[in-house]
């Protein structure tokens, strides 16, 4: 129990454990030349937003593009799927019925057996009775035990499972899919960073809490 127990408090340490953010702060230089410079930064920076940006449209529609024609692919692979789900389902329906119908014959063998055996305790046994209605009694109520168990693991653990529908793929889902390997994070910031130490100027780092914050 212990390994559990400190699983289970680490994850919920976890999950309340603050978020954070680290914010940069630039101080630029006081000197002319260094703020021209930093306005050159400024230019190769944004003119490097311009290009990713661009890169980024024509990403999305190349993967747009290359969604649609791949779909008809992941509609022949849906096709197979269905297919063998309706004979999986088949497959199902007939184990089903053989389950059911063992579970209908265990359930009347334990109630017939149920029924022997109390009304057998009922009959008020004397010592004088035989040991062959004492042997009857327990073999009726052993019987009865051994049933219920039969009937109890049939239910619980023999119960066919049925297969799992598959999900059908939509042209929306597919174009999402090709559209994540598009980025807009093309380093412009990093390279800005950079130019405006090499410039003079300063950064600084804050670390910002945002979520579950004390």
């Amino acid at each position: 129990m212990q390994p559990i127990f400190l699983v289970t408090f680490v994850m919920l340490l976890t999950a309340c454990s603050p978020r954070y953010i680290v914010k940069t702060h630039y101080s630029k230089p006081l000197n002319k030349e260094g703020n021209n410079c930093i306005q050159r930064c400024e230019h190769i920076r944004d003119h490097c937003q311009q290009n990713c940006n661009h890169q980024y449209n024509r990403c999305q529609i190349n993967a747009k593009q290359e969604a649609k024609e791949n779909f008809v692919h992941v509609m022949r692979e849906y096709d197979l799927d269905m297919r063998d789900y309706y004979h999986e389902m088949d497959r199902y329906h007939y184990e089903f019925d053989r389950w059911e119908y063992n579970r209908d014959r265990l359930q009347d063998d334990y109630r017939d057996a149920q029924r022997d055996c109390a009304r057998i305790k009922s009959s008020n046994y004397k010592k004088d009775h035989s040991k062959s209605d004492l042997k009857k009694r327990n073999y009726l109520c052993k019987k009865s035990d051994e049933l219920d168990k039969k009937l109890y693991h049939h239910t619980h653990s023999l119960r066919p499972t049925e297969p799992i529908r598959p999900d059908k793929p939509t042209l929306s889902e597919e174009i999402a899919k090709f559209q994540e390997q598009c980025t807009r994070q093309c380093g412009c910031t990093k390279s800005y960073d950079r130019c405006f130490v090499s410039c003079g100027g300063k950064l600084y780092y804050e670390k910002i809490c945002v979520e579950n914050c004390q």
